[in-house]
């Protein structure tokens, strides 16, 4: 079997056990209460502020939350449910009673999303568009922006040099798996499935056509300029990345009920 194969086995057979999982972890305390109207960026984004160890703050709908929760990589792997499910934002203040990893953090939101939204719901495989990443050079050598980290990503990442106006600029550290969860399928719209082989940690660093992009950082542009390579474009040709479109059998989560929460 393939390696891409043995990657949608492996999706396959990782579905999200939510009702199993619901009650393995609590927050000590927690309070619901509802959001102001969204910022620019979107309504389904969540907000997250600098919480001290053991705490949880986002602001976000619900179909995010759930998103966060199980560690879906786009809010259209949420399925079903009524429509304020994904319009009506949310404040989330929580704590876990003691320091508790971020890992675990998402279980005491599975457990909140059950007991104050009452939510029920169940995971399935789905079939979707979706985006496999590979490497794009038959010599298997990265891009200028792409390169092993040696530190555990404890130092900076370097800007990308050159950006043109107009452009986003993107830089990050971590596996590639943390790269196609935060940032290529966000901007892919779409899940995007690691088959690079890859292991290890990795520094990102490129810039990219965004308008209004939810990531990297925005140069206001005095006039058009067709240097600025749209998203694709940019990770063959700075990290040495390529997506290719797939249809696969992606994790979802099928809302069956959910309630809006009393505020407290």
């Amino acid at each position: 079997m393939t390696r891409l194969g043995l990657l949608l086995v492996g999706l396959a057979v990782t579905a999200l056990p939510l009702a199993a999982q619901s009650g393995v972890s609590r927050f000590e305390v927690a309070s619901v209460k509802p959001a102001p109207p969204p910022r620019p960026v979107g309504p389904g984004i969540i907000v997250g502020r600098a919480s001290p160890p053991g705490s949880f703050n986002r602001m976000g709908t619900v179909a995010s939350l759930i998103q966060l929760a199980y560690e879906l990589q786009i809010e259209q792997q949420v399925v079903g449910g009524p429509q304020w499910l994904r319009e009506d934002r949310f404040e989330i203040t929580a704590r876990a009673g003691r320091e508790a990893p971020f890992a675990e953090m998402r279980l005491m939101l599975r457990s909140l999303l059950v007991e104050r939204f009452k939510l029920v719901a169940r995971s399935e495989q789905r079939e979707m568009p979706t985006y496999v990443l590979v490497l794009a050079r038959s010599d298997k050598r990265f891009g200028p922006g792409l390169k092993k980290n040696e530190d555990d990503c404890q130092s900076l990442v370097e800007q990308p040099r050159n950006v043109p106006p107009g452009a986003t600029r993107a830089t990050g550290c971590g596996s590639m798996a943390t790269f196609v969860n935060t940032g290529a399928s966000r901007q892919m719209g779409a899940p995007v499935i690691d088959a690079t082989g890859l292991i290890g940690n990795f520094d990102w660093s490129y810039f990219y056509d965004a308008a209004g992009s939810l990531l990297g950082r925005g140069i206001e542009p005095a006039v058009a300029d067709l240097r600025v390579p749209q998203y694709p474009t940019a990770l063959q040709e700075q990290l040495g990345l390529k997506l290719e479109p797939r249809r696969a059998p992606i994790p979802v989560i099928v809302i069956d009920s959910v309630e809006r929460p009393t505020p407290d």
